[in-house]
């Protein structure tokens, strides 16, 4: 009976702890991506502020948007937002902390879509530092 509860028991707990890791990790989808037009013209085109915001509770690394046809009127630093073929790179693949974002600007005849495609999550929860049971 005692074997039952033990084994009943280290089921829950692994259990338990693979929900839990799983409640921590990011992903792309946990990013938002948002709009407003600032009322500024560049080069007779309207400016855009694109703010990249994180969902998750971890922080997200090397934020890559989908920029296939993506194009601007205003000069852009590549540390802030970096062009490279169909992919963007946001903030040099800086950190975004959990639930605060970074924003670029650029300037064009309307919205483009852009869309997150990778991001790598940064979790605080690490699996070796969680205690194993000994048998």
């Amino acid at each position: 009976m005692a074997a039952l509860i033990f084994k009943s028991c280290m089921a829950l707990v692994l259990t338990l702890s693979l929900f839990a890791e799983g409640m921590c990790q990011c992903s792309k989808d946990d990013l938002m991506i948002t709009q407003t037009e600032t009322g500024t013209v560049i080069n007779g085109k309207p400016e855009f502020r694109v703010d990249v915001f994180n969902a998750c509770p971890c922080t997200q690394s090397s934020v890559t948007l989908d920029c296939r046809g993506f194009q601007t009127a205003e000069k852009i630093d590549p540390v802030v937002l970096a062009k490279n073929g169909d992919d963007c790179l946001v903030g040099d693949g800086s950190l975004i902390p959990p639930f605060q974002g970074t924003f670029f600007y650029y300037a064009w005849d309307s919205q483009f879509p852009f869309k997150p495609i990778f991001s790598q999550s940064n979790c605080s929860m690490r699996r070796d530092s969680a205690t194993s049971p000994s048998y």
